[in-house]
């Protein structure tokens, strides 16, 4: 009898295939599943088991190769007639690697201890089971398609005269998770959006990278530099890692063209994943990586209020809320009406920055938030809006509600 062989491994979750049945009388072998995936941010090990029918005859052994890729005529990386190691670097593994076990049932174990140790499962009981390590995304004839990795195997009988059975298949995909941003949350009060996303948590070979669009009251912006890169699931900090991140410009390690966001603007956000156990084995389309779905946070428009009644030429106003430092202010009014600003929120009023108060504050000060403004035509309606614009970044954020002022 041979050696029981049993170990622990990582099983994909895989399809249901319909397997042909053999004819009477045969040798043969089948996989529960002909088409497998597994994702590099889960496991190496792919674990293929299945029916045999082996006549009864005990003195069996399963002949498993592995090829790096759907082209069979090619060297297996994983052939265990020869050792229980990677046989080529194909994959992305070192030909020092052990690639191959037994995992279910009985097996016979030849040149034990030897660098050339090699592992055969056995047919029993009708089943049988063994598991192949997987390396790289293997790449494919065209950027993002991948190849897939081949697993082939066939029952052979050394009890009289030597038979095998025919080649059965298992096709492997290897890709990566998309990842996911869960939640983008606006924080009005410190001008933040705050991010919850879903990444690999235990892979720390998939690096990241968040990168974050606005689309302010003039334009849509999709050149804003990445607000962070390379970023791995080491680190599980709040509002500073891949899982957690509150853009506000708060920490040392945000960009300084980032500096938070502002009032009346939506942040688009998406987060990528680069898979990167690999460096440099990936030279004709780069590495793989898969990109989550945008995701947005919307900063509410500011909003101004009468602080006291009109005087002589004379209309009072405040920016109530929150005023963040190192921005412009624009103020601005019409004797047009009060739709000036446009149904999204932006328009052209006839002065702007009239209000020399609402000048641009330095990073240490806080803007002013009171506007008296003078100079103004006596029995005049007045509509008033204010905006603010960020000066670094070039955002323009929407016009506030519009409060009316007759000067006397």
């Amino acid at each position: 009898m041979g050696k029981t062989l049993l170990t622990n491994s990582s099983s994909a979750i895989v399809p249901e295939t319909d397997t042909s049945t053999p004819e009477e009388g045969e040798l043969s072998i089948q996989p529960d599943n002909e088409n497998m995936s597994v994702s590099v941010d889960s496991s190496d090990r792919i674990e293929i088991t299945g029916n045999c029918k082996d006549l009864d005859r005990k003195k069996n052994r399963i002949i498993v190769e592995a090829f790096a890729g759907e082209d069979e005529t090619v060297l297996p990386y994983v052939s265990n007639s020869i050792s229980n190691k990677c046989q080529t670097t194909a994959s992305g593994l070192p030909v020092t690697d052990t690639c191959f076990w037994v995992t279910k049932g009985v097996g016979i174990i030849e040149d034990a201890g030897k660098p050339t140790e090699r592992s055969f499962p056995q047919c029993h009981n009708g089943r049988f089971g063994f598991s192949v390590k997987l390396g790289k995304m293997l790449e494919g004839a065209s950027a993002g398609n991948f190849l897939k990795y081949t697993i082939r195997f066939k029952l052979r009988s050394l009890e009289g005269i030597l038979s095998d059975s025919i080649f059965a298949k298992v096709t492997v995909d290897r890709n990566l998770t998309v990842p996911n941003i869960d939640s983008a949350t606006p924080d009005q009060a410190n001008f933040a959006c705050d991010l919850k996303m879903s990444a690999a948590r235990f892979n720390h070979n998939i690096l990241y990278k968040l990168d974050r669009t606005y689309t302010d009251a003039v334009t849509t912006n999709t050149v804003q530099p990445s607000i962070f890169v390379s970023k791995d699931t080491s680190v599980v900090a709040d509002n500073d890692s891949v899982f957690s991140w509150k853009d506000d410009n708060s920490l040392a390690v945000h960009p300084a063209a980032r500096r938070g966001v502002i009032a009346g603007v939506t942040y688009n956000y998406t987060l990528t994943a680069v898979e990167n156990t690999f460096p440099g084995l990936y030279p004709l389309f780069g590495a793989p990586a898969k990109v989550s779905a945008s995701a947005t946070c919307t900063m509410a428009n500011p909003t101004i209020v009468p602080t006291a009644a009109p005087t002589a030429g004379t209309c009072y106003l405040s920016m109530s809320g929150n005023v963040r430092s190192g921005l412009t202010t624009h103020w601005g009014y019409s004797t047009a009406g009060a739709t000036w600003t446009g149904a999204g929120g932006n328009g052209t009023p006839e002065v702007l920055n009239n209000c020399t108060a609402f000048g641009t504050c330095t990073p240490a000060t806080v803007c002013p938030t009171i506007c008296t403004q003078t100079g103004l035509v006596p029995g005049t309606t007045y509509f008033f809006a204010v905006r603010d614009v960020d000066p670094l970044t070039g955002q323009v954020g929407r016009w506030s509600n519009v409060v009316s002022c007759k000067p006397l």
